[in-house]
């Protein structure tokens, strides 16, 4: 058995994670990796983000990115799925609300509370984004590994 997770195992691995790190490209070309918390719906992953951040610029600006959910704080426990994505802003309201709500239900009770008017005002309008895996998981397990 090989450290690799197959297809059907990284999907479930990126549906039980919590936060990712999405990697998209600056205008000089290098990449900004940010966490975010995220949803999987039919093999799709979907963020939002406050509408004033630079990623939606640089997602119109290069929609390639890479997505990355990983777990384990000893080497016998690291586990990741690494996927190229196509970004997309969803601009129907229907499909942004639709992920509003599995956002909300995935993260109720690890919202802020008691926010600063400034941070309130900043997160008040969010755009949703969804990311297409467009070409193989990169994953591995170490836990498969046999030590002597």
């Amino acid at each position: 058995m090989g450290i690799s997770l197959t297809d059907d195992e990284a999907w479930a691995f990126l549906e039980g994670g919590h936060t990712g790190i999405l990697s998209t490209m600056r205008a000089d070309g290098y990449p900004i990796s940010l966490p975010v918390w995220y949803v999987i719906d039919d093999h799709v992953i979907y963020t939002r983000t406050p509408a004033s951040a630079s990623k939606l610029k640089r997602i119109l600006r290069n929609p390639r990115a890479s997505f990355l959910v990983e777990h384990g704080l000893h080497w016998r426990e690291l586990q990741a799925v690494v996927v190229s994505v196509d970004a997309h802003i969803i601009e129907d309201e229907a499909g942004a609300s639709r992920v509003f709500e599995l956002m909300n239900s995935k993260y109720e009770g690890f919202r802020a509370v008691n926010l600063p008017n400034a941070s309130k005002r900043h997160y008040s309008t969010s755009i949703a984004i969804s990311l297409h895996p467009c070409g193989p998981f990169v994953t591995w397990d170490n836990s498969r590994i046999r030590l002597p």
